[in-house]
């Protein structure tokens, strides 16, 4: 139990330092969208301290150009369907800047606070068919002697018109928020998974996480911050758990295709801040203090790689050979995924403390 305590504590102690850090990464395999580009490269997306999105050749593991943004501190970004544009939270989480791919920068920018109500995205997700988002926002009403918190709320926004709407409350905590690959379930991550049918725009299912597992074990943890289901198709977070005076470490798996939620034990705990599944479903990766390799089939680590940074969140690429992993520094350092052996750091302009990767293929 000490240990799982330690853990819970470190980790409280990073995402203060990770959400003071103020930073944004999205890995995108975009062929075609981007100028220079051919059928299946892959490019990423970088937004640094304080109002730049970097753009990265991956065939060349090099930064070739930079996209300015209208607001400071991307926080959170991500792509359409079409995968015609980038979608970056920004200004104080008040700003929903929108990047057009091909000509590389902002369109416009969506402001979500007016007069005295401030509203603030903590989490998005966009729907299939292009047409609307949804968004975690928290409202702050600012008034001459007080401040009023009103309950969170799952926005829809309409790209179109750009009318935004209530869908549900739901309960504080939530941080992220994950869509099914055919648009009808929306899950909301938080001490509860919320299932949301974006049909009847109903809550149709409600799991408490901090309860018993499957196994008999209690779950203590769940570091849903970053997670990354691009190139698998399944959202992967890890989890601490206590079997009687037994820690145990796993993976939280929720299958966008299937639908499927599982919990996959791992065995002895090793700290992790986030971890991604790769796109043949057979391995899964995570990283902090070090680079782990994690076979989900025979359920145990098959590799360690010590590090000399602290890293909070990695992707993997469209065909499973490189890791590309961030946090707490200038750079995204380049991973072999068989061997783990570092291949290459590309040094950026700016910290890169809260990294989200996005890793999509066009067909």
């Amino acid at each position: 139990m000490e240990k799982i305590m330690h853990m819970r504590s470190f980790a409280t102690t990073l995402v203060s330092l990770r959400i003071a850090g103020g930073l944004v990464l999205a890995l995108l395999c975009i062929p075609l969208l981007v100028p220079g580009s051919s059928p299946g490269e892959d490019w990423l997306f970088v937004g640094v301290q304080f109002d730049k999105v970097m753009v990265i050749d991956c065939q060349r593991d090099e930064v070739v150009d930079e996209i300015r943004l209208r607001h400071r501190i991307p926080v959170d970004m991500i792509v359409s369907p079409d995968k015609k544009y980038l979608y970056v939270v920004t200004h104080q989480k008040q700003s929903l800047e929108v990047i057009d791919i091909g000509k590389r920068r902002v369109m416009e920018s969506i402001e979500l606070s007016d007069g005295q109500r401030e509203r603030r995205i903590f989490g998005l997700a966009a729907h299939p068919d292009g047409k609307r988002l949804y968004l975690h926002v928290k409202t702050t009403v600012r008034l001459l002697d007080e401040l009023t918190i009103e309950p969170p709320r799952i926005v829809v926004l309409d790209l179109t018109t750009k009318e935004r709407r209530t869908l549900t409350e739901v309960p504080e905590g939530i941080s992220r928020l994950v869509i099914s690959r055919d648009g009808q379930r929306l899950y909301t991550l938080g001490r509860d998974i919320l299932t949301i049918d974006t049909v009847s725009e109903k809550v149709i299912d409600r799991r408490p996480l901090y309860t018993r597992l499957p196994d008999g074990s209690k779950l203590v943890d769940v570091f849903h911050i970053y997670g990354f289901e691009d190139q698998s198709g399944i959202y992967s977070v890890p989890y601490y758990a206590q079997a009687g005076d037994q820690p145990r470490f796993g993976l939280l798996l929720l299958d966008t295709v299937s639908k499927r939620l599982q919990f996959v034990n791992m065995g002895e705990p090793v700290p992790m801040f986030s971890t991604v599944v790769a796109p043949d479903h057979r391995y899964a990766y995570g990283v902090l203090h070090e680079v782990v390799k994690m076979d989900l089939v025979r359920r145990r680590i098959v590799r360690r790689t010590p590090h000399d940074r602290i890293h909070y969140t990695l992707n993997i690429s469209s065909d499973g050979r490189k890791l590309y992993v961030a946090g707490a520094g200038p750079e995204v350092d380049v991973f072999d995924a068989q061997s783990l052996r570092l291949l290459t750091s590309i040094p950026l302009p700016g910290d890169v403390a809260d990294a989200y990767l996005r890793l999509i293929t066009l067909p």
